[in-house]
């Protein structure tokens, strides 16, 4: 695993340890416009949180931070379905909340990593003239130890074309995973489950007719090449069947393939309005 997987992991591992003891609450009656829960220990403050659920947001607060995620009417039906991917999942956030900061321990494991990428991707043997401008990255993120300025050395490294190859520094703070945790935990718990069960359906088809995808990428084609989660499991299931049938099984063709397809559905409807 890298970085990224083993924090996540971590964090996973330090939020069941921190609630081994938590019950959760309902602070409001069903009558109220907004839905609040409390979990914590009994008679304790500490690792205590709120859910509050309200049309068009959903809310978490207490010790570790205040998050905020916006998206449709029924919230924890959304979240359900949705929060088993976390990059979607985050970009319902406000920006004006920050959930990501600079991880120097991914450009570590950068330098760690790019000579072997970099050679596989040109198809040639990594000599001292690659080597020498690595150094040189390397002294400039030791000496500043800013992202950006090791952005930069890297770019004028000329390893990159424009800013493509340009690493990612940053990743979600360990305060807002927590709070994911949390939500994972909470959600079976408290919703209807509705959300889940849609989510596994879905999943299910993913998997069954692209079965050599990963987890993630059963993710991204969900999202990026059906209408999950506002289809029925049935009409995603159909669009599956579509995809395979009409790409090689592989994520990027049908990402294209559902484009191209969205693209002319487009074109027809502008063709329709002129006529």
């Amino acid at each position: 695993m890298g970085y990224r997987e083993d924090f996540q992991q971590n964090v996973k591992n330090r939020f069941l340890n921190d609630i081994t003891e938590h019950v959760i609450e309902k602070k409001s009656s069903p009558s109220d416009y907004a839905q609040v829960w409390m979990c914590s220990r009994p008679n304790s403050g500490i690792f205590r949180f709120y859910v509050c659920s309200l049309p068009g947001f959903l809310f978490v607060y207490g010790d570790l931070g205040e998050f905020v995620w916006r998206r449709c009417e029924d919230m924890l039906y959304w979240a359900e379905s949705a929060i088993g991917s976390l990059d979607y999942f985050s970009e319902k956030v406000p920006d004006t909340i920050v959930i990501r900061e600079e991880k120097p321990e991914l450009i570590e494991e950068w330098f760690k990593e790019f000579p072997e990428e970099w050679s596989e991707y040109n198809e040639l043997t990594w000599g001292e003239t690659q080597q020498e401008k690595l150094d040189d990255i390397r002294n400039t993120w030791e000496n500043y130890g800013i992202a950006e300025d090791f952005k930069a050395a890297l770019y004028e490294s000329d390893f990159c074309r424009d800013h493509e190859g340009i690493p990612e520094t940053e990743w979600y703070t360990y305060h807002y995973l927590w709070i994911i945790e949390g939500l994972k935990w909470f959600l079976p718990r408290v919703g209807s489950n509705d959300g889940l069960k849609f989510f596994e359906k879905c999943f299910s088809a993913a998997r069954k007719h692209y079965p050599k995808l990963s987890k993630e990428d059963h993710w991204n084609l969900l999202f990026g090449a059906t209408c999950y989660p506002f289809g029925s499991p049935e009409q995603v299931e159909e669009q599956l069947i579509e995809l395979r049938k009409n790409t090689n099984g592989t994520l990027g063709h049908a990402l294209a393939y559902a484009n191209s397809q969205m693209e002319a559905q487009m074109a027809k409807r502008e063709g329709d309005d002129e006529s």
